[in-house]
């Protein structure tokens, strides 16, 4: 009886696939450092173009965010569809599969953070704050992440990255003695997506570390404090929403390797 050998993985991919991952975990670095690079040769350009508080939401800063968000609200619902198919009706999984489940989620998370940042399309289209949310707007916004209540969606936001980027895939490395299920797999998020949003949380703690030594008012006299530092929250937000863009084209490759398995198994 003549045995088939199994099909060995070609070499130029794994060599293309380890280059595109050194790539993603570049990427929030890179964008981080040009950003300084900006500054600390045109202040005036960046102020302009890149990220200034009284016109962030036309600059370039706010735009990638947007788009990032965008892009990757789209890529996140296409693949929770598409791997709800091929895992569950396709009967790999018993029950209710939960890696697309999880990607489900986070596309709808995608989609809130995006619609935030442009407050609704309030940034754009510049329509009035509806009057019953007048009291609770801050600065006119209509969005919830500004908005004066008493339930701090940032927080819970920044709560639910930390436990979906950062805890899951940590505990997924103990998945055996956790006994977490194996269909939980195509929804936990890769090393780049993880260094991504480390990244973000680990560059805005860098303001409460600047602000912790110095002064109040030694700060708001401080040109570098008040035109770079103070807008570090932007600037994680867009590495957010940079590591949701990669986080959802690696829910395509999910789509894609499903799919050439599902046809290898066919034959």
């Amino acid at each position: 009886m003549t045995q088939t050998a199994p099909t060995a993985i070609p070499v130029p991919t794994v060599r293309r696939r380890g280059s595109l991952a050194q790539a993603a975990y570049a990427l929030p670095v890179v964008l981080l450092a040009v950003m300084v690079l900006i500054y600390i040769v045109s202040p005036s350009f960046y102020l302009t173009y890149v990220l200034e508080k009284e016109h962030r939401e036309t600059q370039a800063v706010e735009i990638l965010t947007f788009l990032c968000g965008l892009t990757a609200s789209g890529l996140l619902a296409w693949s929770a569809w598409r791997l709800w198919r091929l895992e569950w009706h396709a009967g790999k999984v018993a029950g209710l599969p939960g890696g697309p489940m999880l990607v489900a989620v986070v596309a709808l998370a995608a989609i809130f953070f995006t619609g935030e940042e442009i407050s609704w399309g309030q940034t754009y289209l510049q329509w009035q704050t509806p009057e019953a949310y007048e009291e609770l707007a801050d600065n006119g916004e209509t969005n919830l992440h500004n908005a004066k209540t008493p339930i701090r969606v940032q927080s819970l936001g920044s709560l639910f990255l930390v436990v979906v980027f950062m805890g899951l895939p940590l505990a997924w490395r103990f998945r055996d003695r956790l006994k977490l299920p194996a269909d939980w797999r195509s929804g936990v998020a890769e090393g780049p997506v993880v260094f991504t949003f480390v990244c973000g949380f680990l560059w805005s703690r860098s303001k409460e570390l600047y602000l912790r030594l110095n002064a109040p008012e030694d700060a708001a006299q401080s040109e570098l404090y008040v035109q770079f530092i103070s807008q570090m929250k932007e600037q994680k937000e867009l590495l957010f929403a940079v590591g949701l863009l990669l986080y959802g084209l690696y829910r395509v490759r999910q789509v894609r390797e499903h799919r050439t398995a599902s046809l290898a198994g066919e034959r």
